[in-house]
């Protein structure tokens, strides 16, 4: 299998990924916005989810502030709506904001049990929940005066609403905090039947949804207590899931929110780590955003998307709260480059050895951990040597000595 360069490609991103299997990435901060808690234009007050609508306006859920903030991709403040009460338009807590293809806004109005809709500008359309329109033991949609909804366990009732998304069929799909389960509606509110999830770490049960993100191979789900992503399909039916408790490659600690890029790739922020992770569609591990140039100390991503261009927005928490937005520079596509160093872990399923490169001689540009696709991870144990740059592999025994040993092909880092 010989190797393939294409031209280097930039993205427009919000924050850095870093550490790619394909190779470095460097990234850099374009602009930044907010800052120390307030109430102003432009200030938030525990923000807690944010979202990118059709014509590239940023909507930030200013959950303190009661209220949701729009500002133009770049960060200029272009407009509010929203106080604190149960009318229509107001909000108690509103802990998640979503768009669709058409501009229209979704608001997850978590202490008032019920789902908002507005207008591109704020203009509201109309809310879901269990007596919103009458106060009745029933789910309701009111496009005028309206209530605030009936917490509980009812199909279509509403138990701490955390966040929502929407796929590309206009399904709105909402995760209920205190349920530990999903609903789905439709745009119009209607109430589709469509419902999953219960207390538990089973494969389709959680502990605790947070984040929650729809893309073409499905919708995904941050199960926060859990320490995993799963995917779903529209129906609710479990595809898949990955994620173990820690700081490793695709474990996670306090998970709040996932977001799905227009080519599929699942992006993940988790707090108590500090970083974002990125993965394919199915859960593959790609990068991990370890720093921004440009931008001093950590990051701590309360919540994350993706704009149409694949513009990645974090709403950071680390240093009062703000917006980043980071160009990232693509390594060129293709296998990674030649490398020299020991297997540290062997992916048999994922066929893939993470190896510690050597820093010293003529490669001390290649220090740290990279990725070395293979077709037969098998044939590589924990503690070989690979140099890719001829084809060898060093098998070390358990006394300490080695002899090396052709063990198959390697072309530019994959191994035939």
């Amino acid at each position: 299998m010989g190797a393939r360069r294409v031209a280097t490609t930039l993205l427009t991103l919000v924050v850095a990924l870093a550490g790619s299997a394909a190779g470095a990435e460097a990234d850099t901060l374009v602009t930044q916005w907010g800052g120390p808690p307030g109430a102003g234009p432009g200030q938030f007050a525990n923000p807690t989810d944010l979202a990118v609508g059709a014509g590239g306006q940023v909507y930030v859920a200013d959950s303190d502030n009661y209220r949701v903030q729009r500002f133009t991709a770049d960060g200029a403040f272009a407009g509010q709506w929203g106080t604190r009460g149960t009318a229509a338009g107001q909000f108690s807590t509103p802990s998640g904001v979503a768009t669709d293809a058409a501009g229209n806004v979704y608001v997850a109005d978590r202490g008032n049990q019920r789902v908002q809709k507005f207008s591109a500008d704020g203009t509201f359309q109309r809310a879901w929940g269990w007596g919103v329109a009458t106060g009745a033991q029933a789910f309701e949609i009111c496009t005028a005066s309206c209530l605030q909804g009936l917490a509980g366990t009812g199909p279509g009732e509403l138990f701490l609403p955390q966040t929502l998304t929407v796929d590309a069929a206009g399904n709105v799909y909402v995760t209920e905090f205190a349920n530990n389960r999903v609903q789905r509606f439709a745009s119009d509110g209607t109430f589709s039947g469509v419902v999953w999830g219960s207390a538990g770490s089973a494969p389709g049960q959680f502990a605790r949804p947070v984040g929650i993100a729809a893309g073409a191979a499905g919708v995904y789900v941050a199960d926060r207590d859990n320490n995993r992503i799963q995917r779903f399909n529209s129906a609710g039916g479990p595809l898949g899931q990955w994620g173990t408790a820690g700081p490793g490659v695709g474990q996670f600690a306090t998970l709040l929110d996932v977001a799905v890029g227009p080519d599929g790739t699942v992006y993940a922020g988790e707090t108590g780590n500090r970083r974002v992770q990125k993965f394919s569609a199915a859960g593959q591990f790609q990068s991990a955003l370890t720093a921004v140039t440009g931008l001093p100390g950590v990051i701590r991503p309360l919540s994350l998307t993706l704009g149409p261009a694949n513009e990645l927005y974090v709403l950071d928490g680390e240093v009062g709260f703000r917006i980043l937005k980071v160009q990232q520079t693509v390594a060129p596509s293709g296998p990674p480059p030649p490398v020299l160093g020991k297997a540290v872990n062997v992916d048999v399923v994922k066929g893939r050895v993470l190896v510690a490169v050597r820093s010293r001689g003529a490669h001390a540009a290649q220090k740290g951990l990279q990725f070395v696709p293979l077709e037969e991870a098998r044939q590589i144990p924990t503690g070989s040597y690979l140099d890719t740059r001829h084809g060898t592999v060093s098998l070390t025994s358990a006394t300490g000595t080695g002899s090396k040993t052709q063990a198959g092909k390697f072309s530019a880092g994959l191994f035939q």
